[in-house]
């Protein structure tokens, strides 16, 4: 479609073009999942031993707790988020780096969403059991 022509049409000429081409793009995928139906298994190589060493899989990467108390709701709200996979380790950054003080002054001039704040209630919570499993040890043993 020439642009004079797209100009005089204005957006719905880009739709119908849209359109037209999304149902060729399914016709020809149809044919082609015909005429591959069944696949062929790929030839396999014997590993070599160098290969094998290249290919081992990757130990995963362990969350730090960041080093510095949060300076404002978005930086406190982005580390949590980043900290989501690794939940022991974002716990005890809400526990230590976070002070109840320093929560209610982050988010006094900005509203906390539900979900965030589920997030650190949740963090919080488990802060607790964690301390009050410590406190049965420590009872224990005297």
């Amino acid at each position: 479609m020439g642009r004079s022509l797209r100009l005089r049409l204005g957006p719905m000429a880009l739709v119908g073009q849209l359109c037209y081409t999304g149902q060729s793009l399914r016709r020809s995928l149809r044919r082609s999942s015909v005429d591959h139906a069944a696949p062929k298994e790929p030839a396999q190589k014997p590993p070599s031993p160098a290969g094998a060493a290249s290919r081992a899989p990757a130990p995963a990467a362990s969350a730090s707790l960041p080093s510095v108390s949060p300076k404002s709701s978005m930086e406190m709200l982005r580390q949590l988020k980043s900290l989501k996979r690794h939940p022991t380790v974002m716990t005890q950054y809400v526990s230590e780096r976070v002070p109840p003080a320093l929560l209610q002054s982050l988010f006094s001039k900005s509203p906390i969403e539900a979900d965030d704040l589920a997030l650190v209630l949740e963090c919080l919570r488990q802060a607790g059991k964690q301390a009050s499993n410590q406190s049965r040890k420590q009872a224990r043993k005297q």
